[in-house]
């Protein structure tokens, strides 16, 4: 039984025209009306708001309607409270609870006010018409998120996409091609679900960012073993990659065993920010990305060829949310979003001047670790973070590594790396 406070109704329209939820007449499966809902309009509903392309389904209506036009939530939202008491419905496409109107409108109208009435999700239809069973599929909307967050669902055999006007299906083709995957991963892409000029295509990733056409702005993209399976993390599943695995110069890379201490340090969380200052081959980068999932990483490397290395790691490891910075902090720290996270491997004589910029841009709460080789860095490390951190630690890690000698085994040490911790103030 609804209580009678519910006042608000956010009612989700079928995208094909066999079921859904509101109609001025029941029981029609007029092919002509895609989206027709089978239940009435309730007569005393004083607003009835949603899309315009939703809106339409309804011509006989004669109360108030209010169009929902992009950039435009807010007053739309403040429209709807103002009717608060009076029946409102608001019509979505689909399972309003399902990357909805729902999950926003909840966040400010209490939900003792709210009744939602689903219908079939676009995105199960999408699974129905390519004919692929989704229980084990990865979903996510792309509608006004960047492109990077790919990386939460990244990279599951199964995949289902809202797509947006920026995000569309030939830019998320590209940006995962330059990323690792598999060109010959298979895809579906299903354009305006429902309606008389409905267009169903599938093929290979390849083809897809190969792509000329433009696709009605309505679509979902089904992506299926886009990944590839070569990924050294199928191989290591805890932080230490061994050094080979990456692409670096000459040995200039952070040990493994340094960047999992690295990495108990920064504590990163799956939506942090992570800054790598003097990121080299990217090392710490790659298998922070690991632990950071719906986040952002930006590795800053003054050298073109160590640059280079990131951008083949990056590939290698199919690393969706790693974005690479040429250029010398803290000139290349402009425009950049502020860190939660940072790591500074290398810096050499700016190191001082790296620690004051980057500490400036650090949010509250955010933990800084720096690794020093020689005793001048050390002390510069030291002397900012004694005076700056509301906590301050430091560790030294002196790794030996077996050596053949003389048909004998013998251990050999590497230089000790200084690991400093300082955390802002909350």
């Amino acid at each position: 039984m609804k209580s009678l406070n519910e006042w608000l109704h956010i009612v989700g329209i079928d995208p094909c025209p066999a079921a859904g939820i509101l109609s001025q007449k029941a029981g029609s499966q007029d092919r002509s009306q895609p989206h027709r809902p089978i239940l009435p309009l309730p007569n005393d509903t004083a607003l009835l708001a949603g899309a315009a392309r939703l809106l339409e389904l309804f011509p006989d209506f004669s109360g108030q309607k209010l169009p929902l036009t992009a950039g435009d939530l807010d007053s739309f939202i403040a429209r709807i409270k103002s009717y608060r008491g009076q029946r409102v419905v608001v019509l979505a496409s689909g399972d309003p609870n399902f990357y909805g109107l729902a999950a926003t409108l909840l966040q400010h109208v209490d939900r003792k006010e709210v009744a939602i009435y689903p219908a079939v999700s676009s995105m199960q239809w999408a699974f129905a018409k390519a004919k692929i069973p989704w229980h084990d599929a990865a979903l996510i909307s792309l509608h006004g998120r960047p492109m990077h967050h790919l990386a939460r669902i990244w990279p599951r055999e199964k995949i289902g996409i809202f797509t947006d006007r920026e995000n569309t299906p030939l830019r998320i083709a590209s940006f995962l091609l330059e990323r690792g995957a598999r060109p010959e991963g298979e895809y579906f892409l299903l354009e305006n679900l429902g309606a008389e000029d409905e267009k169903i295509t599938c093929g290979r990733l390849k083809d897809l960012a190969a792509a000329q056409a433009e696709n009605a702005p309505l679509n979902i993209l089904l992506l299926i073993k886009a990944a590839s399976p070569e990924s050294p993390f199928s191989r290591y599943p805890a932080p230490g990659l061994p050094e080979e695995e990456f692409y670096h110069t000459a040995g200039l890379i952070t040990k493994r065993e340094i960047r999992a201490a690295v990495l108990s340090f920064l504590r990163p969380q799956e939506d942090s920010i992570l800054w790598d200052i003097g990121a080299g081959s990217g090392s710490v980068s790659i298998e922070a990305s690991r632990l950071i999932r719906s986040g952002l990483i930006l590795a800053v490397e003054k050298k073109p060829a160590e640059v280079e290395n990131i951008i083949k790691n990056r590939q290698k490891f199919q690393v969706l949310n790693l974005e690479v910075i040429l250029g010398e902090a803290p000139i290349a720290l402009a425009g950049l979003p502020d860190p939660d996270r940072i790591f500074i491997g290398g810096s050499g004589r700016s190191l001082s001047h790296n620690l004051v910029a980057c500490w400036q841009r650090l949010k509250k709460g955010g933990v800084m670790v720096i690794n020093a080789i020689t005793l001048e860095s050390l002390t510069t490390a030291r002397e900012f973070l004694v005076s700056q951190a509301r906590r301050f630690d430091i560790i030294a890690i002196q790794v030996s590594r077996k050596k053949e000698l003389a048909g004998s085994t013998i251990m050999e040490p590497s230089a000790p790396v200084y690991i400093c911790l300082g955390e802002k103030d909350l």
